[in-house]
């Protein structure tokens, strides 16, 4: 089987892939596969003929087993508060897990430092400013923490065939941190579609959940902040360009500018539900 990364996703990918991963699962489980689409690199969506669908997830040889027992104990909790999310056949108890951005930021520092050699001479200043944004990114210490979803995307929700149902998938990782941070994300996302499906997502949000004032205004750096780890990532290990980085963290600020102009339909909403139920 191929090595690196990119042939690997590849791989993934290929028809002939999933034609023996249905053949697999079919016969494993006894079970009708109609359709696998990628969901991530190794993670597909099954659908079943008939039958709800399922996520198939290719785990690396190499993964400690502590660290599947705590994936599974995330979806045995996700699955006693009946949340739209996976379900598992067999669970199994395991420790809490705590998602640190302070790790995550001092971790994507070290890969750019590992990278500064690889700067061309012509772009010193535009690694001064991915360095600087880095530098700068909110850890979002002090704000409410709760139990989260690590990657809150829209291509992380399936839609059922047998229902409609939302299910919120690929909870890998998922533990307790700041909820705004994961709430940036989201908008994140949704925003690179359209201001209109991020503003919808905001008022929707804000109609379930209060914010603090303080997670308000600490809003704009949660979209932000992965975003922003994930473009320097993706510098340091050679993935694109600097100046590719670069332009994609520029980007962001204009959206998450976007985003700040609409204010009055989704920030102050925020405050106004919070100030009414303070003095209830």
């Amino acid at each position: 089987m191929p090595g690196s990364a990119q042939s690997l996703a590849g791989l993934f990918k290929s028809p002939e892939f999933k034609k023996q991963l249905a053949s697999h699962l079919s016969a494993r489980y006894t079970t009708t596969v109609s359709e696998i689409s990628n969901l991530d690199e190794n993670v597909f969506r099954i659908d079943r003929s008939g039958d709800v669908s399922w996520v198939a997830r290719l785990l690396s040889p190499s993964l400690q087993l502590s660290v599947i027992l705590e994936d599974t104990e995330i979806l045995r909790i996700l699955e006693q508060q009946d949340f739209p999310a996976e379900r598992l056949a067999h669970l199994s108890r395991c420790r809490q897990h705590l998602l640190d951005i302070i790790e995550e930021l001092d971790a994507a520092l070290s890969l750019l430092e590992d990278a500064k050699s690889c700067v061309p001479k012509s772009e010193p200043h535009l690694y001064e400013e991915l360095r600087n944004k880095l530098s700068e990114a909110d850890d979002f210490s002090g704000l409410p923490q709760c139990f989260i979803h690590p990657d809150l995307v829209t291509s992380n929700s399936i839609i059922s065939a047998v229902d409609n149902s939302v299910q919120i998938v690929d909870w890998s990782g998922a533990g307790t941190g700041p909820g705004v941070a994961s709430l940036g994300y989201l908008l994140w996302t949704a925003g690179q579609k359209s201001s209109t499906q991020m503003r919808t997502v905001a008022a929707a949000y804000a109609t379930r959940i209060s914010l603090e004032e303080g997670e308000i205004m600490r809003l704009k750096s949660a979209m932000i902040s992965k975003p922003l780890i994930l473009r320097s990532w993706e510098f340091s290990t050679a993935r694109v360009s600097l100046e590719d980085s670069v332009k994609a963290i520029r980007s962001m600020d204009e959206l998450t500018d976007t985003f700040w102009i609409f204010k009055s339909n989704t920030l102050e909403l925020s405050i106004a539900i919070i100030r009414i139920r303070t003095l209830r």
